[in-house]
């Protein structure tokens, strides 16, 4: 049990785990695919702690691998953990440690339509990159700013600070993009109703949309947006991206006609399906086929001669397939796609993530693409008093605080719009002193850039920012990008600077761009740089989580064409399974 490298991701004691905790933990030991399992059964650290083998059983965790790994952890493992923790964190910072949040990736599986025969799988399909019909997709919690403890300092040094920093509400939105007219809507916390109800929050005239068609809601436990269909006639539809598990009930959208699947025998090797035409010139129509597991497929399109007169078909639109996860389907390329129905008529759905660049179609026509917001995760660090903390305010809250307390470890955050993206910042602020060395290096992991931070009228903190502070990142994450703040340019003469006394911006600049990296001066008394500073960081950020791609201005919104929705998925067999009419 490499103790270690959890440390790193979850640095406190398995008791005092959230439910966030506890989906990193499953991620850490291989069992990600528990997450939704434990996520439905509000599992913390405290819960986790007391399970046992029926509680396992309970839960639907069937497999005896999986449960024997879980009992390890739990009657072991987490017991020399949390002495590992206790080792590695002194009592002093412990409590601080153990309050702050880790970004980590977690998994959130949303049902599309739940049935009351549906059983949730419990094996991933990470390996094969195969997801649910609403496939999991990366959550990023929002930062939190930690409470900062009062520490051992002389009251002669630091003057008394009896006001904690007030934490940086962090406003989620998300932008709706009407491909074809290019219109755009931005969604706050609030969420949106559409129809064509004067009441609804964006009201449409088009005739196939109901007067409550559908909403988009915001889930303040997850963070994130969600679609839902209200019940509306013509329906609400998402557009398949990946390899997707099907189930009883659906409703799929191909070519001009829908198809219901009515009837799904699976058995151990081998899988019987009937679709039944619900919408379209060949309406009740139904059309059986059957698969054997991981050895043939049906290719769904003109080419058979049941569909050849649906010119809005491809030759092979999709492909049916049977294997150990279950029924998949999957869009060969398909110039219309493959869209499948929230819910039926009247019926409200389950919800929807509204993940980044997902489409959703009202009715027949209009087709919304969602622009979901990035998180960017900042590190700021530097010797102490050089203005880290001050910057942050300035930029977070575009105030100057007058009182200085030494920062052990503070969390801040910001949104905003970057080339026509949302983008969200997790500012993490550390500590300068030495003593805090341990809990600073904590932030370091998944960051995306950092801000090495010194003050021109320091010039001992300048030569610290070179031969401490960008060794010591360069060590634990030589990948992100750096850049060198100069703070305190208020403090600096115009003309004849003493170079003894302070670092002026053509020396600094020279010695930053031997290393490769990006200088900015600023200062965070009168906001001097402040915005182009994050703004430097968010590009490079950018540039390092999307290398391949470039900087684009914006234009009309269109729709991913077939082949940038097919997948690289591994081929079936060579046969075809055989479709037939009832």
């Amino acid at each position: 049990m490499d103790y270690q490298k959890l440390f790193s991701v979850i640095p406190k004691e398995p008791r005092r785990w959230t439910q966030c905790d506890v989906e990193s933990w499953l991620e850490f030991i291989g069992l990600q695919d528990l997450s939704d399992v434990f996520q439905r059964n509000a599992i913390d650290g405290a819960c986790l702690e007391v399970l046992n083998d029926d509680d396992l059983n309970e839960l639907g965790i069937s497999s005896n691998v999986k449960k024997k790994k879980i009992l390890q952890w739990i009657q072991n493992g987490f017991i020399e953990y949390k002495q590992f923790v206790r080792n590695n964190v002194g009592q002093s910072e412990w409590s601080i440690a153990s309050k702050q949040i880790v970004n980590k990736e977690n998994l959130d599986y949303t049902p599309i339509q739940r049935l009351n025969d549906f059983k949730p799988r419990r094996d991933s399909f990470q390996d094969n990159h195969k997801v649910e019909l609403v496939e999991s997709m990366k959550v990023v919690e929002a930062p939190q700013i930690l409470k900062q403890p009062k520490q051992n300092l002389e009251a002669t040094k630091i003057p008394s600070y009896p006001n904690q920093i007030k934490q940086t509400e962090s406003m989620h939105t998300i932008e709706l993009v009407c491909i074809g007219d290019n219109q755009k809507v931005s969604v706050s916390e609030k969420g949106l109703s559409i129809g064509r109800n004067p009441e609804n929050t964006l009201v449409l005239s088009e005739d196939y949309v109901s007067r409550n068609h559908c909403l988009v809601e915001f889930d303040q436990k997850t963070k994130n947006f969600y679609l839902k269909d209200t019940g509306s006639t013509s329906g609400t539809f998402v557009l398949l991206m990946q390899p997707s598990l099907m189930r009883l009930g659906l409703i799929l959208h191909m070519g001009s006609m829908q198809y219901k699947i009515e009837q799904m025998n699976c058995s151990n090797q081998q899988c019987d399906v009937v679709l039944r035409v619900v919408e379209g010139v060949q309406k009740n129509q139904k059309f059986s086929f059957q698969l054997v597991k991981n050895q043939n497929c049906l290719k769904f399109g003109r080419q058979l001669d049941q569909f050849r007169m649906d010119t809005h078909l491809s030759g092979v639109h999709a492909q049916f397939s049977y294997t150990n996860d279950g029924l998949i389907l999957e869009d060969m390329g398909s110039r219309n796609g493959v869209w499948v129905r929230l819910s039926e008529q009247g019926q409200c759905s389950e919800r929807v993530k509204l993940t980044q660049d997902r489409q959703f179609r009202l009715g027949y026509e209009k087709i919304y693409l969602s622009n979901s917001a990035i998180s960017i995760k900042l590190v700021v660090v530097g010797d102490g008093s050089v203005g880290k903390t001050c910057i942050l305010i300035r930029y977070t809250e575009d105030k100057f605080p007058t009182d200085y307390v030494p920062t052990i470890f503070e969390n801040y955050c910001a949104q905003v719009l970057y080339e026509n993206k949302m983008v969200n910042l997790n500012l993490w602020d550390t500590a300068g002193q030495e003593e805090y060395k341990q809990l600073r290096s904590i932030s370091y992991p998944q960051s995306d850039v950092f801000l090495i931070t010194f003050s021109v009228d320091e010039p001992s903190s300048f030569q610290n920012a070179i031969k401490k502070w960008y060794p010591e990142l360069q060590a634990d994450q030589p990948n992100a990008p750096k850049i060198f703040i100069g703070n305190k340019i208020d403090m600096r003469p115009t003309e004849n600077v003493n170079e003894n006394n302070f670092v002026t911006f053509n020396i600094a600049q020279k010695v930053v761009s031997d290393l490769g990296c990006k200088y900015i001066e600023c200062s965070a008394l009168n906001g001097t740089n402040i915005k182009q500073i994050f703004l430097e960081a968010i590009k490079q950020a950018m540039k390092k989580k999307f290398p391949q791609q470039t900087s684009q201005t914006s234009g009309p919104a269109k729709t991913q064409s077939g082949n940038q929705r097919k997948s690289n998925s591994n081929e079936n067999a060579d046969a075809s399974g055989k479709c037939s009419i009832q």
